[in-house]
């Protein structure tokens, strides 16, 4: 066993099996687990002042799985979760919920185009629902 203390310590690399701490601290943090038999099958968590994401990898392949983008205007009020496949979750095979300071919005950006939303915006002030791109209905009765 080795304990450090509280002394600052650099250096480029750490190797450990394992390590214990209540606070880790960084601008970009890198976590890793690789799969023990098999090296090109990893997961790596990425946290950046601004977002966290879930990649998965199987042979070098990357696909974000999950990512929390924190952008945020000038009131801090903008919150972005999008689930889905791609670098960065985005397009028309992810869901995408954002929180506005007047709006939320579920849905999809088709093409990776961030300008291009398709699905329900809420007005938080008024309550109005916009939707937006094809409505499919069902007709309940009874």
């Amino acid at each position: 066993k080795t304990t450090l203390g509280a002394t600052a310590i650099s250096s480029p690399e750490i190797y450990s099996a394992k390590i214990y701490s209540p606070n880790i601290y960084g601008e970009n943090l890198t976590l890793m687990a690789r799969n023990e038999l098999n090296d090109d099958i990893y997961n790596n968590l990425y946290l950046t002042p601004t977002s966290m994401y879930l990649n998965n990898a199987y042979g070098k392949n990357e696909v974000t799985k999950f990512l929390v983008d924190l952008g945020e205007d000038e009131n801090n009020s903008t919150i972005k979760m999008r689930l889905g496949a791609g670098e960065t979750a985005t397009g028309s095979k992810a869901l995408s919920l954002e929180k506005y300071e007047y709006e939320a919005r579920v849905g999809a950006y088709m093409d990776n185009d961030l300008t291009d939303f398709r699905g329900m915006s809420i007005d938080l002030q008024s309550g109005a629902v916009t939707i937006s791109g094809d409505v499919n209905a069902v007709a309940v009765f009874g």
